[in-house]
């Protein structure tokens, strides 16, 4: 019994461990500029230009809509990826022509960071798509 305890106790504390050392999510919004066919992906890379996929194997984001109706892209990655460029579905089109430095949270349109969510909302004019 008491090796079956101790056993227990053991694979408790390499658990507590994994989930330690898990990277943080980073979520990062999109508002994509008009003529822009959608779904919106995203390419991430780390601050080594490795990327998280290929430049044509990228993840679709998820489209989201604010409290006040505007529509977004919104994608979620591990934190170890540091830079984002988004690209319209035909990955003819892209923004912008380097990465972006993330920041979690934030909001990003064709002119740039545009702060928080609920910072992106007070601001007008945007865009509504």
């Amino acid at each position: 019994m008491k090796r079956f305890f101790t056993f227990l106790m053991a694979v408790w504390a390499l658990l507590s461990i994994s989930q330690t050392v898990k990277a943080a999510d980073v979520t990062v919004y999109f508002q994509c500029p008009d003529g822009w066919n959608t779904p919106v992906r995203a390419y991430v890379y780390d601050k080594d230009g490795i990327p998280f996929k290929g430049w044509k194997e990228t993840d679709e984001c998820t489209k989201v809509h604010t409290s006040k109706g505007v529509e977004l892209w919104k994608y979620s990655f591990d934190s170890k990826f540091t830079k984002v460029i988004f690209q319209n579905n035909e990955i003819s089109s892209q923004y912008p022509s380097s990465g972006i430095d993330v920041i979690n949270e934030h909001v990003y349109t064709s002119a740039g960071d545009q702060g928080t969510l609920s910072e992106f909302e007070k601001k007008a004019p945007y865009t509504y798509t």
